[in-house]
This record gives structure tokens, sequence and C-alpha cells, in this order.
């Protein structure tokens, strides 16, 4: 049934309820015909369960960070990283589809294309449900960074408005990645697209505005070469500088014997210094002027530090050209690249940069061909950083497994560009997950099932991935900080569960099966001067999917 076969079947006083609703509703911001996801119906009668594919897990080091990807519709995926990652994202980063008419995207198993009517509101649809999830997610020092082109531009803008605050609108960054232009255009040949970023709470956030906030040390020559300073209009800026060859001394002072006059003399012709005696005395003593010899030529140099300034909202640098290093980097990693449009590693990057420390967690749940996890490796190996990603994508078309997997498995382990030229890898390990639906059952039966299922959510939630030991009614998992989690599906197994526990480990978290939320403070009285954590599955874990 269409909208305006829905709406026929109403009665005058139902439309009447409906228009009072929306003028009650809405003073300033965005109204749209809000149609339901089909697979809003599954969510209701289904559980999304995160689901550990083991045999496309990636590892290279223990010690590396664990990093992961997770084939799936984003809702259901956001849904269920609800239980773990709960305000503890740092960064979320998106490229959602641009909504360009082109059929580029589907709703309800539909592809959208530029003659159906309600484009823009299935657009806002998909986006305002994954937002509202994603924004649960953001930790209270969290950012959101969504790129977007001009077609949904403005819409976006009033919808995050709405969502995240107009007031946490941190800016809008145009990015120049596409410098050629469309020269099929029919009006202005279009450079750009855009990228949104919001706070999660403006008050709590500093970011780091600089690519680089350390000083940079970089040298130049002290001749001021303008042609307007010469000894006549600035003569206070012209004298000699002596240099003594023996003894490697700079003065301004004449010595006794073996030294150098240096003037500011260039080709074409007499110059000034571009320091006055006072200030480059001062330099001298800080060590920074030094002279140069090439030949029969000696250079006077000067070191000095300069800030990076403020990152503008205008990025245009050759670097965020999304043919050189997006499409043709990927050519390079896969051998071929079947995936349009992909963006600029250097963008993505220098977004993650400014918006993260080197401990954060980096969602992205349009993962697309993988250029955030790329990012977040590439960045932690500049850094000695320890970011860890989640990428979302679902297998449409079959991007997960042939375009986004192998890249980050590639960019983890080395691969050969089209030269032949190996690149070495970036290590790090990535945990490769689908999402379950379980159907949900009120009985105790179907509660067991549950918490038998919810093994990979609680790994994932407490970063032990590694197996140490198994049993039918317990399992444990370790990690390299010496940290174990046991999961244990029977409460007459606890102290079977602890007689396995290795004697150097620093942190044990429990997770026991009870419908009754026990603690078992007798059966773990003997790990009371360990640091612990006890918690019963299959509640908490379930309510907090659910809710």
């Amino acid at each position: 049934m269409n909208n305006q076969e829905k709406y026929e079947e109403l009665t005058k006083e139902e439309l009447l309820n409906i228009i009072n609703s929306i003028q009650d509703d809405k003073k300033l911001g965005l109204i749209w015909e809000d149609e339901d996801e089909e697979i809003e119906i599954e969510y209701k009668k289904h559980i999304p369960i995160l689901r550990n594919i083991e045999n496309l897990n990636v590892l290279t080091d223990d010690k590396e960070v664990n990093h992961s990807l997770i084939e799936s519709d984003n809702l259901f995926a956001l849904q269920s990283l609800q239980t773990i990652y709960r305000n503890k994202i740092d960064l979320i980063y998106i490229d959602p589809p641009y909504n360009t008419g082109a059929s580029d995207w589907m709703y309800n198993n539909d592809y959208i294309d530029k003659n159906n009517d309600f484009r823009h509101s299935k657009w806002l649809s998909m986006m305002s449900r994954r937002l509202k999830l994603a924004k649960q997610l953001l930790s209270e020092i969290g950012f959101i960074a969504i790129a977007i082109d001009h077609n949904e531009l403005f819409y976006l803008g009033v919808l995050c408005d709405e969502i995240f605050g107009e007031r946490n609108r941190i800016g809008t960054v145009t990015i120049q990645h596409h410098p050629r232009g469309r020269t099929q255009s029919k009006f202005f040949s279009t450079t750009n697209e855009f990228t949104l970023v919001y706070a999660k709470n403006i008050d709590n956030v500093e970011g780091n505005f600089y690519l680089n906030n350390t000083p940079e040390e970089t040298t130049e020559d002290f001749i001021r070469a303008r042609e307007d300073a010469t000894p006549k209009t600035r003569p206070n800026l012209y004298y000699p500088i002596y240099f003594e060859l023996e003894k490697d001394k700079i003065s301004l002072e004449k010595p006794a014997k073996n030294f150098i006059e240096i003037l500011p003399l260039t080709k074409n012709g007499m110059r000034t210094w571009k320091l006055v005696k006072d200030a480059f005395l001062e330099e001298l003593e800080k060590e920074n002027i030094y002279v140069e010899i090439k030949g029969d030529e000696y250079r006077v140099k000067r070191k000095i530090k300069r800030q990076k300034s403020k990152l503008t909202t205008n990025w245009t640098d050759s670097i965020y050209d999304a043919n050189p290093h997006g499409n043709i980097l990927l050519k390079n990693i896969l051998g071929n690249n079947d995936f349009a449009f992909p963006k600029s590693i250097y963008a993505v990057k220098d977004f993650v940069q400014i918006l993260t420390n080197k401990n954060s967690i980096v969602l992205d749940f349009f993962a697309g061909s993988g250029t955030t996890g790329h990012s977040v490796m590439e960045l932690n190996k500049n850094d000695n950083g320890e970011r860890k990603f989640i990428l979302v994508t679902n297998n449409e078309n079959e991007i997960c497994r042939k375009i986004t997997y192998p890249r980050i498995k590639n960019v983890m382990t080395g691969y050969k560009n089209k030269k032949n030229k190996f690149i070495e890898g970036l290590g790090g390990n990535l945990y490769f997950y689908d999402v379950d639906l379980v159907k949900s059952e009120n009985s105790d039966s179907f509660n067991f099932k549950l918490s038998k299922i919810l093994v990979s959510n609680i790994c994932m939630k407490e970063d032990t991935l590694k197996l140490f030991h198994k049993e039918k009614d317990f399992l444990i998992y370790s990690n390299s900080d010496k940290k174990l989690t046991l999961i244990i599906f029977n409460e007459e197994s606890i102290q079977l569960s602890i007689q396995h526990l290795p004697n150097d480990y620093d942190s044990l978290v429990f997770y026991i099966y009870s419908l009754e939320g026990e603690t078992f403070e007798v059966e773990l009285s003997n790990l009371k001067e360990k640091n612990i954590e006890v918690n019963s599955i299959p509640f908490p874990a379930y309510f907090n999917i659910k809710n």
C-alpha cells in the first residue's frame, strides 16, 4: 500500500488528528513521512547477537590490538553493540549512501532512484534510526563525523541538530576530494564533499585540532632575500657575521685570525639578515644559528620551530584526492577495485587523528571498502597508538567478503602491490563476526540457550578473545594483559573452573548462568583478595540488548 492509498482510507477525524499531532510536535526542524523498515519487524521478533566466525579471524600477534569486522545490516549490529560498547566509543566515522538518485542504496529491498517521491524521507528514516543508536554508543568525550555531499547535506544537518543538539555541532569541513571536477556537470563542476562533525557533549570534549601539535623543527636561510631588503633601506639588518674555521665559532666580533666574513650576498645583489644584532645574538645563544659549508660557499642558517596552525574547515591538500589515495590505493591492495568512490585514506586518517586519543575505540557502521580500519592501523603505526576499530558492513554485492575483509587482512599481514613490491603488514588482530537473529522465547530453556549464544558478545566486551580453557560447563578466555573471563553455564562447576586458573592473572571476570541474579559470594569467597567482578547471564545482558 502506498502513502496516498493509506491516507485515502482514513476518516476526516483521523486525518485531523494527524495534522494536529504534526503541528504540536514540531515548531522548527524536520518532518518527513517515516516508513518502517522491514528488518525492524524481524528485530521485534528476534534478538540480534554477535557470533564470531573463527576461520575468518586474522591473528598476527597476541600482544597486538584486537579489531572487529561485523558482517551484518548495520541496524542489527548497532543494536547488538549496545550491550558491549554503550558510552565507550570515542569516534564514530561514517560515509553513508549519498542518495544521489542513482539507485545507489536500498530501502526495504528496493533501490531508491531520483524518481522516488519519498527518497529524502526514506533516507532520513534510515539515518535517523541508526544515528539515535549511534549516539548511545558515544562516550562522554566522543565525536561523530559524517561524510556527505550536497544531495542530503541540508537534511542531514537539521537531523543531526535534532539528535545531537545544535549546540554540540563542532563544524562542517569541506574536502576537495575530486580536484579535477566533474566535467559532465550541467552547472558547477563539483570538486568537493563535506563532513559534519558533532560532539556527544561539547562541554566534555577537547580534540586536537592540529594535525601535529608538537613544534616542528626546520631550518631556513638567515638572509632576507626580498628586493626591498637592502643595506640602504634596512641598515639595522645589515652587518657582517664572522665564522672562525678552527673553532667552528660564530660571532659579531671580528676574530684575530682564521675567520670568514659572511655578508648577506645573493645572486641578485646585497641584501640583509632577518634579525637585528641583539635578536641575532639571542638566537646564537640558543644555538639556533649555524653555518652551512658547501664547497667554497658559507651560508648562515637558522633553526626554527613552527607550531602548525589550527586546522581550517577547508581541506584542499592533494593528499585528500580520492583517486590516487583511495581508488588507486585500493587497486594496489586488492589487485583490482570493484568499489566505487573509496575515500582518500588521508581524509579519514586526519579525522581519526584530531578526534581520538591513542587508546580510543573507533566505529564505522558504513564501512564500505574499509578505509577507516586502514586509517586506524596507519595512525597506530605512526604514533605507537593502540586505537581499536569496529567496522560494520553488509555483504550486498559481496562487498564484505571481496572488498572490506581482504583489504583489512592484506594491510594487517602485508601484500604485493601492482608493481610487485611487497608492502609490509601493519599488524594487529581482526575478529570477524556476523549477527545471529535469535528468536525470543519466554522459557528457562531459552534463557540457558541465550547464555551460550552470548559468548562472543561477552568476550568482545571484556576484550578477552583467546580461548584459554574449555569444558562442557564453562569456558575461560584470556588476553595479553593477564585478564581472564570465566563463562560458567552450571554453578556447580564454579570450583572446578577456579582450579583451572593460572597463578599469574591480574583481573578476573565471572559470567555465571543464573535466573535469580545471584552473586555467588560463598562459592567465590576464597578469591576475595583478588581483583574480581561477577555478572549473571543471560540477565542483565539480555535486557541491555533489547533496551
